[in-house]
């Protein structure tokens, strides 16, 4: 049945609406007033690490939110503030560099175990108020301009594999730049850099504008309506609901903005309210933005919030897939993509060399039962949802993927989607197809 029949099936689901929204924690205990920290997840554990920043009492303890309960952690021999810190992805480990008090170029890494002091002989320069994100497509981490020890601004960028650190370009497009904020792009898959500012004329020119970095070349976006430039803002990003969140800076601000891929949408929600100098990170484990500290109305601050949707997208496999000839196929989603109203899910399944593609067998309703399929001619095989809809796509690099474009329906938020497929393998079964395992789609809203 073509997939048109089956979006208008998906239009009769019950009407809800709930989006992301902002909600503050009430931890029993929780760190110091605190401006300026560095906050990440260290995603092994799901612990959402808080260390440095600027408080009454220099920081000398780090603090770790799992759920919504804050205890202490070790801290690197460092002090000071506007550290950056990312989580390595390929590797497990956070990366610490520069930031201040003074400036400096120290490298840290979090193992999970203790912190390392790696020391290269070639590094960049000490500095202060830069961008710092960690590309997850490339498994490096990336450094651009900010300030150096004595004030001047820079506009070099660098990047950190773990082992040396390499000066991928000493003069960019964006100029001499502090400031600027950074974040992985789960839309396009490269670092997103955002904003910034440089002396000029006796004064400050300040800037709004959006770049992105491949690791080969700059682009600079044009998106319709950019933020107004933000001074000390917080930047993360939310990597199911595939968004890039801008937060808070000066002038005052209390507006929480999201990057699309294609333009900034300003999100109309209750919000921790207008502050500079806070900290965000992502928690990959439970699905949510945690923002901390900063100054707001001229007072540090030590609250917690957090920022997600209720009713999340989710792809969750089950059952098992059964062995042709490259092995047992899997069915996944492909990466950051998760079934959103409004926007396109992909699910891919892996097809051995030669065949042309694989089947997709989609359905609204769950059998009780998986049925075995060894009597049509696929022994050791098994059937885990119902064929109400069936496709097919050709395989490509040895990959057959499955499309939707969800309709921007409120009623569809909850549905849920079973799908299994069914890669051509001629040479495995007497049917000639072998069976992957099931994924179970939730429809979410952003």
């Amino acid at each position: 049945m073509h997939m048109r029949s089956f979006v208008a099936v998906l239009l009769v689901g019950a009407p809800t609406a709930a989006q992301a929204s902002w909600s503050m924690l009430y931890p029993s205990a929780a760190p110091l007033p605190v401006n300026s920290p560095s906050l990440a997840c260290f995603e092994p554990t799901g612990e959402v690490v808080l260390l440095f920043g600027i408080a009454s009492v220099p920081a000398t303890q780090g603090w770790r939110l799992v759920g919504a309960t804050w205890s202490p952690f070790p801290m690197p021999a460092q002090t000071g503030y506007g550290r950056g810190m990312v989580y390595d992805s390929a590797r497990q480990r956070l990366i610490v560099f520069g930031g201040n008090g003074p400036a400096n170029d120290d490298t840290w890494e979090w193992n999970g175990v203790s912190w390392l002091h790696p020391i290269p002989a070639v590094r960049p320069a000490a500095r202060t108020n830069f961008a710092m994100a960690f590309d997850r497509t490339r498994g490096i981490a990336v450094v651009f301009g900010g300030n150096d020890g004595s004030g001047q601004h820079l506009q070099d960028l660098w990047e950190w594999n773990g082992v040396t650190w390499t000066q991928r370009a000493a003069v960019t497009p964006l100029g001499l730049r502090a400031r600027v904020l950074g974040a992985f792009d789960p839309v396009h898959r490269n670092v997103l850099l955002y904003g910034g500012s440089r002396p000029f004329a006796g004064s400050t020119l300040v800037f709004n504008d959006t770049w992105a970095w491949d690791g080969t070349s700059f682009t600079q976006y044009a998106p319709p309506v950019p933020p107004p430039y933000l001074q000390e803002a917080a930047i993360v990003t939310d990597l199911h609901r595939q968004r890039v969140i801008l937060y808070g800076g000066l002038p005052a601000d209390g507006v929480t903005r999201e990057w699309t891929g294609a333009e900034w949408v300003d999100r109309t929600v209750p919000s921790p309210g207008p502050r500079i100098g806070h900290a965000m990170a992502y928690d990959t484990d439970l699905r949510r933005t945690v923002l901390f500290g900063g100054n707001s109305s001229g007072s540090y601050v030590q609250d917690t919030w957090i920022y997600r949707t209720p009713l999340p997208a989710d792809v969750a496999p089950f059952g098992a897939g059964c062995a042709g000839s490259a092995g047992v196929p899997v069915l996944a989603n492909a990466p950051y993509s998760l079934p959103w109203i409004g926007d396109t899910a992909r699910n891919r399944v892996n097809v051995a060399a030669g065949q042309l593609g694989a089947l997709f067998v989609t359905s609204l309703a769950s059998l009780p039962l998986p049925i075995d399929l060894g009597q049509i001619g696929m022994p050791g095989c098994l059937l885990f949802v119902l064929t109400d809809f069936v496709e097919f796509r050709t395989a490509q690099d040895g990959v057959a993927e499955w499309t939707i474009t969800i309709p921007n329906s409120p009623s569809l938020v909850a549905v849920r989607i079973r799908q299994q497929a069914f890669p051509l393998d001629v040479p495995s079964t007497p049917l000639g197809l072998v069976a992957s395992n099931a994924l179970l789609m939730t429809l979410g809203i952003r």
